[in-house]
């Protein structure tokens, strides 16, 4: 089919679409104006419901406000306490109530006239009955009276129809759920119709004290209608929950079978209701020609809603009027663009067709060889700069053959180089498939690159590997970044394992988006061999070490007491000549046990086997314990041995003899380069942590033999160019024990001017908690809350056990609860603040009474000096530690 014809019938069909979308516009017009409309009248009645719901809240809020008013309560607490002084109430309450019934209608008997001329019922007159009749023109409380709790009436605004009440529905609904309210009902004494409000009224304890009962006019919801109705056309129907319809605009037509009807008394006086059947679906409904929404009555606030329907009724001649003039509108618009459409397309696809067919046959002599075609063209427009392309990329094909062949020669180059490698060099995509894979991988697992190719490359992996190796890789694909040496066990074809290493670039386009990754991966099971090989050579070194230096214990320690035994004299008289001889054996067998417990404690602490007894230490009785051990040394030198600590030094966690041996070590390395002047040991705190050093005014030590101090098997030269005799543990010894403790040591000296060594140790502050509080729910939800942060939490149940645990633990804080089942949290405040040790602990008062924590200036003897803060429950988490925090610091 010809171009021509191609784009005559495109707007054939293009003119076909305009109509259906203009009947499809018009027709869906049509509905969502429908929609629209219900939609409007819908938000109409929530609008009037609400309104109705919201005036009933309002007068039972203003009820419940006038109940729990001084005048009310301490009438009806009178009332009360009078009516409890009688005998025998129940006949009492028969006889008054036969009285009060048989009554004439009118006559208010002297009895009646009490209870209604008494101070809180000409209170409930004027503010009820007079404001809101003077205010609107008509009762919107038809009446208002007061029962005391035995449910006889004590205040009433005018003579009601009984005296005792306990017997009605209201009355006993009231009372068990706080708050009745009753359907439309006539009210005889008021003669309106309304409906009922029973309150339940409460004295200031929460005990029950007596009902207040309130008729509230419905006329005020008739005229909540009346006002909206006037604007509109639309026809109203108000329906309580029972199905009688107790205000209309209109006769209800659509409702069918209507089973009965009732009189309501309006304003007008000649409106009927109708029971509606509550089966009846209205929403969304239409019949003949008329279209119903409604809403219903879903409360306000604490009144939870009557459960009545307000149905609005619309004509849809009068809605739809504007969209029939549009649907005619569009029918004509759409002709007439159908017509224009045939016109312009004829002569649109005229003005293309005819260039289109001389580039085809341009096309067809360059693929026929004519490299020289030309295409003779005026047009400016796509189909130029199409035929003006077309004649540049015969130019540029004829230079792209030679690039092709350049490109081709390159990627030969780098097969071959890859292939001649010994490794597997691989490309794959983001989704782990291999792209490209040398022949390496033929030497490492046994596959050809064509089995490689297309598979997923966490195929070849051990299976045990696999999970680790796909969680390591998938974090550098995340990042785009590169990943090295990642080692990996892979099986062969022929199922042998091998163990491979793997490193891996990301390839991005010119976006810096991930197209995937090139790598090379290697085959080390060989080095991994040997270096297992190594690791258990040093193992047996370790084991072969620590037995030689077992052995030559026991009878080293054999020679050196049996040398004492000669030397002092137990088993005969020694020379001179022969005391010289075995002080020299002694003093070489001595330093040969200090240099097998040296070779000891440096295996076990390179094999990892040394533990630490871990205890809460003052280092300044560390330091004071090391110098004592050399005291003796120091006189015999006439060196002087100080100790200088600063104040206040937090304790901290060591394993005391492995610190001792540590300063040892060092005040040792300091006698021997040191002849004369002094060795002090100093000790601070900062920063968290406990710095110690050991300074002397030795010799010093070369700049270039710094690095060299904690090598194994190192010993310096003295001055005179002599080798101290030792092991050259010591110091390699001592770094080991102090980077188990989490600390760092190191050296500073001037040649000639002598050395400083030093060490830290972390201060580990451990913050605790006492928390008293009687509630074992509330003592778990603090433990799961601070352990969470780190804390550690001691609990108690009572006053008196938090006060021991206070006094024994010596917490950080306390968090007490102010109510206790033994003594007060006052108590507790007092007792702590009064005892020395713990008077400073601070405190956080929690409650959930919030006058409880107001009483604390009652304690104002121990709360002057410091301010205890407040927490009401139930609190916020977040609150709660962040005052924890701001105490702790």
């Amino acid at each position: 089919m010809r171009i021509r014809t191609k784009l005559t019938l495109s707007f054939l069909i293009m003119t076909f679409l305009i109509l259906f979308v203009g009947y499809f516009s018009v027709k869906s017009g049509e509905i969502i104006l429908q929609k629209n409309i219900s939609q409007k009248s819908f938000m109409l009645s929530m609008v009037i419901m609400d309104k109705i719901d919201r005036d009933i809240f309002k007068g039972v809020e203003e009820l419940q406000i006038f109940t729990n008013g001084t005048l009310v309560r301490e009438g009806l607490e009178g009332a009360n306490r009078k009516f409890s002084t009688i005998e025998n109430k129940k006949a009492y309450i028969e006889r008054q109530d036969r009285k009060w019934r048989s009554a004439k209608e009118g006559l208010v008997t002297p009895f009646m006239a009490e209870r209604i001329d008494d101070p809180v019922s000409r209170n409930m007159r004027q503010k009820f009955i007079e404001f809101y009749q003077n205010k609107y023109g008509y009762k919107v409380f038809g009446e208002v009276f007061i029962t005391n709790k035995y449910g006889v009436n004590v205040f009433e605004t005018g003579k009601t129809t009984d005296y005792y009440q306990a017997d009605e529905v209201w009355w006993k609904a009231a009372k068990k759920d706080a708050l009745y309210v009753s359907e439309v009902r006539y009210d005889k004494s008021a003669q309106i119709y309304s409906i009922d409000v029973g309150i339940r009224i409460d004295d200031q304890n929460g005990d029950f004290i007596g009902v207040l009962k309130a008729s509230l006019n419905i006329e005020g919801f008739i005229n909540i209608i009346k006002e909206i109705e006037a604007g509109t056309a639309d026809v109203f129907y108000l329906i309580t929950r029972a199905g009688e319809i107790i205000y209309k605009t209109a006769e209800f037509e659509y409702l069918e079978n209507v089973p009965g009807e009732m009189l309501v008394y309006l304003k007008e006086e000649d409106v009927f209701g109708e029971i509606l059947s509550l089966e009846t679906k209205l929403e969304g409904s239409s019949k003949d020609g008329e279209v119903y929404v409604h809403a219903y009555s879903t409360g306000y606030g604490d009144f939870k809603g009557l459960g009545w329907i307000l149905v609005i009724e619309q004509a849809t001649e009068v809605l739809f009027a504007p969209i029939m003039r549009l649907k005619n509108f569009m029918i004509i618009i759409a002709l007439f663009t159908a017509i224009l459409a045939v016109v312009i397309g004829f002569l649109v696809s005229r003005s293309i067709s005819r260039p289109v067919t001389k580039l085809r046959d341009a096309l067809i002599r360059f693929g026929k060889g004519d490299r020289k075609v030309s295409v003779d063209l005026n047009s400016k427009d796509e189909i130029g700069e199409l035929a003006h392309s077309f004649l540049n990329m015969a130019d540029d094909l004829k230079r792209t053959t030679v690039s092709i062949e350049v490109l081709e020669e390159s990627k030969k180059r780098f097969e071959d180089i890859a292939d001649s490698t010994g490794d597997w060099i691989w490309e794959v995509d983001t989704e782990g498939k291999c792209t490209y894979s040398s022949s390496g991988c033929v030497k490492l697992l046994g596959y050809s690159p064509e089995e490689v190719v297309g598979k997923v490359v966490y195929n070849f992996i051990h299976p045990e590997n696999r999970e680790e190796v796909r969680k390591n890789i998938s974090q550098a694909f995340f990042h785009k970044e590169p990943f090295k040496k990642l080692e990996f066990r892979s099986i062969t074809k022929s199922g042998e394992v091998v163990i491979l290493e793997i490193t891996g670039i990301p390839v991005l386009d010119r976006e810096g988006d991930l197209l995937g990754y090139r790598g090379v991966n290697r085959d080390i099971t060989e080095r991994k061999k040997t270096e297992q090989s190594l690791l258990e050579n040093v193992k047996l070194k370790t084991d072969f070490t620590s037995m030689v230096s077992h052995e030559l214990r026991t009878p080293l320690t054999a020679i050196r007491e049996g040398i004492g035994i000669v030397l002092d004299g137990s088993t005969g008289d020694v020379n001179e000549d022969q005391k010289d001889f075995l002080a020299t054996a002694k003093r070489n067998v001595d330093r040969l046990v200090r240099l097998i417990n040296d070779v000891l404690d440096f295996t076990k602490l390179e094999a990892g086997k040394m533990l630490l007894d871990l205890q809460e230490k003052d280092i300044s009785k560390v330091l004071k314990e090391a110098a004592e051990v050399h005291a003796a040394i120091a006189k015999e030198k006439a060196i002087e041995l100080k100790i200088e600590v600063a104040p206040d030094i937090p304790r901290v966690k060591i394993d005391p003899d492995r610190v001792i041996q540590v300063i040892t070590n060092l005040i040792n390395n300091a006698f021997k380069f040191t002849v004369k002047g002094s060795i002090t040991l100093r000790a601070d705190a900062r920063d968290g942590k406990v710095f110690v050093c050991v300074e002397d005014t030795g010799s010093g030590i070369r700049q270039e033999d710094i690095p060299k101090l904690f090598e194994e098997f190192r010993q310096l030269e003295d001055k005179n160019k002599r080798k101290i005799g030792e092991s050259g543990l010591g110091l390699a010894i001592s770094r080991k024990i102090i980077m188990q403790h989490g600390g760092n040591i190191w050296v500073e000296s001037e040649y000639g001017k002598g050395a400083r060594f030093s060490f830290t140790l972390p201060i580990e502050r451990e913050y605790r908690i006492l928390v008293i509080d009687d509630d074992p729910e509330v003592r778990g939800l603090y433990r799961k809350i601070l352990r969470k942060e780190g804390y550690t939490v001691i609990a108690a149940s009572t006053g008196k056990e938090g006060i021991e645990k206070a006094q024994k633990e010596v917490p950080g804080l306390i968090i007490l609860d102010m109510w206790l089942p033994d003594i007060t949290g006052y108590e507790v405040i007092g007792r702590l603040r009064s005892e020395k040790d713990v008077s400073v602990i601070p405190i956080l008062a929690v409650s959930g009474y919030p006058e409880e924590l107001d009483d604390l200036e009652r304690i104002k003897p121990w709360t002057e000096s410091q301010a205890i803060p407040r927490l009401t429950k139930p609190f916020n988490n977040d609150v709660l530690l962040e005052m924890v925090g701001s105490l702790l610091k």
